[in-house]
């Protein structure tokens, strides 16, 4: 059984407890990796959650404070009327992620190691020299890095046994090590094991994807459309100027592809990444032709202008197939989720000729 080391960069980079740590999580608890951490990787990770959950906390009560009474209008609407709530306390909303942290933990069987007796000769020597992790800028938040690793380095030496440590950190990447491999591929791995260990499903995943290729890309249109045919959405990329036609040239899926992000006893679920090219042409007011109505002090435009929009777009889509085996599957995939909740942001990706 592989030993696995996390770095506190994959669980940020997750979601903490999202879908592909959960899912790593549960073949650990199934005894098809061991996950190793050290308690320094533990509580940096506790810490980080407090940081967000911090950030979002006042940014979400910032909007619900709502000092010109603009959001409680929709109070009327009984579909977002429960949302417009302010959230516990952060205290309260970390304490239940370090519970059911800790609970996922033992669930998945990890190996948790104590602070570790160490050298502290050996660890200045390394700061002063720079030598990774200490090879940033900002080298003395990396003391915490360089205890896990030592941490991690003692007990692969203690069982005589090596490990692989994933990490988005590229300071990790120049630390040598004969118990210890550093990849940045975690989202890879994950995918690799579960493909071991449920290859039929997998391989029928890989053929209904490219069997229902022609409905995802449509249910991909569709939702762009609905974004593109938004006139509001323009407004701040036209200098506010009215539009008064939208017309969608094109929508064109150029290419996808998957990842395996969870493998459950009745469903597979995958991440689609699609790009999608787009042009749009919009008719709206020519701002050379403006003239001030002094009386109604308002800009009235005499004629009317193209702008044309074009580019490539990346979307990402969460989705599932129905396989509980080989035999006992559902053809169609069930697309959940697409860009992640949110709209298109034109400020990203569009270009005007």
């Amino acid at each position: 059984m592989e030993n696995v080391f996390l770095d506190t960069s994959i669980f940020v980079s997750e979601n903490f407890l999202g879908k592909r740590i959960t899912s790593f999580l549960e073949l650990c608890r199934d005894n098809y990796l061991q996950l190793v951490l050290s308690i320094i990787t533990v509580n940096e990770v506790k810490s980080q959650y407090k940081k967000k959950a911090r950030l979002a906390f006042d940014r979400h009560n910032e909007l619900i404070n709502d000092k010109e009474k603009v959001l409680r209008v929709l109070r009327n609407n009984t579909s977002v009327k429960d949302t417009i709530k302010k959230l516990p306390k952060v205290e309260d909303l970390c304490n239940e992620f370090y519970t059911k942290f800790d609970s996922k933990l033992k669930e998945a069987k990890a190996i948790i190691i104590e602070y570790p007796t160490i050298n502290s000769e050996d660890i200045f020597k390394d700061y002063f020299e720079g030598k990774p992790p200490f090879n940033s800028t900002n080298k003395k938040h990396e003391f915490p890095d360089v205890i896990a690793i030592i941490s991690i380095e003692k007990w692969c030496e203690e069982c005589g046994d090596t490990c692989l440590l994933f990490s988005l950190d590229n300071d990790f990447k120049g630390r040598d090590s004969e118990f210890f491999e550093v990849r940045n591929d975690f989202d890879i791995y994950l995918e690799n094991n579960l493909k071991r260990i449920s290859p039929a499903r997998i391989e029928l995943v890989s053929a209904l994807f490219n069997q229902d290729s022609e409905n995802i890309d449509k249910d991909i249109r569709e939702w762009v459309t609905n974004q593109l045919d938004d006139y509001t959405a323009y407004y701040e990329y036209t200098n506010w100027l009215d539009v008064h036609d939208v017309s969608i040239d094109e929508i064109k899926v150029q290419n996808k592809e998957y990842e395996i992000v969870s493998l459950n006893e009745e469903d597979v679920e995958i991440e689609i990444k699609a790009w999608v090219r787009v042009k749009v042409t919009l008719i709206v007011d020519d701002e050379e032709t403006g003239i001030y109505d002094s009386e109604d002090k308002v800009m009235i435009y005499r004629d009317t202008t193209e702008l044309v929009f074009e580019d490539e777009i990346e979307l990402p889509i969460n989705a599932r197939f129905f396989i509980a085996d080989e035999n006992d599957f559902d053809k169609n995939i069930e697309i959940e989720e697409i860009n992640d909740g949110k709209n298109i942001e034109l400020n990203r990706f569009w270009r005007n000729y």
